[in-house]
C-alpha cells in the first residue's frame, strides 16, 4: 500500500486550504482513479484525517473523530488510486476552485491510464463546494 501527500507549490489554493493532494493506493494493478472532493466545511487535510467540520462553528457538522478517508478507501477493497484534492471552503463562489483541469490533477498525482478511467465522488450534495470542483469533470 502507498500513502502520500503531494505538495503542489505555486498552485492556487482555497482560503485556509492546503496546497496538497492526498493519495492512497493498494498494492497491485490498479483499475483506475477515484477522486474524492471534500465537503464545504472541510479542507483536504481534515477530510483525509477524519476531523470533519473544521471550518464551521455549527455543531451539526462537527465530527472531530470521523473515520479517516485512507481507512475508508482501504476497507472498500477497490483497486484504484484514491485522490483527495483541495476544493472551495465555506462558500460556493467558483472563485477558489483549485483544480480546473482533470488531466492536470491526474498528471500531478501520477495517475496512470486515460482520464476517462476516473470517477469523481464527493461528500456533499450538488449545491455545495464539491460541485464547483466536480464541474471540471465535464470539461476534461
Amino acid at each position: 500500500m502507498s500513502e502520500r501527500a503531494i505538495d503542489v507549490p505555486g498552485r492556487n489554493k482555497a482560503h485556509n486550504g492546503v496546497a496538497k493532494v492526498f493519495a492512497w493506493n493498494p498494492e497491485g494493478e490498479l483499475l483506475g482513479t477515484v477522486i474524492f472532493v471534500h465537503g464545504l466545511f472541510d479542507d483536504a487535510e481534515s477530510a483525509w484525517n477524519g476531523t470533519l467540520g473544521k471550518h464551521t462553528e455549527n455543531k451539526f457538522y462537527k465530527r472531530p473523530h470521523g473515520k479517516p478517508l485512507k481507512q475508508q478507501f482501504e476497507e472498500s477493497g477497490v483497486k484504484a488510486l484514491f485522490l483527495v484534492p483541495e476544493a472551495e471552503l465555506n462558500k460556493v463562489s467558483f472563485a477558489e476552485v483549485v483544480w480546473r483541469s482533470l488531466p492536470d490533477l491526474l498528471s500531478t498525482a501520477g495517475a496512470k491510464g486515460p482520464w476517462w478511467r476516473s470517477a469523481i465522488a464527493g461528500a456533499t450534495p450538488p449545491s455545495t463546494s464539491g460541485w464547483s470542483t466536480r464541474t471540471w469533470c465535464t470539461s476534461a
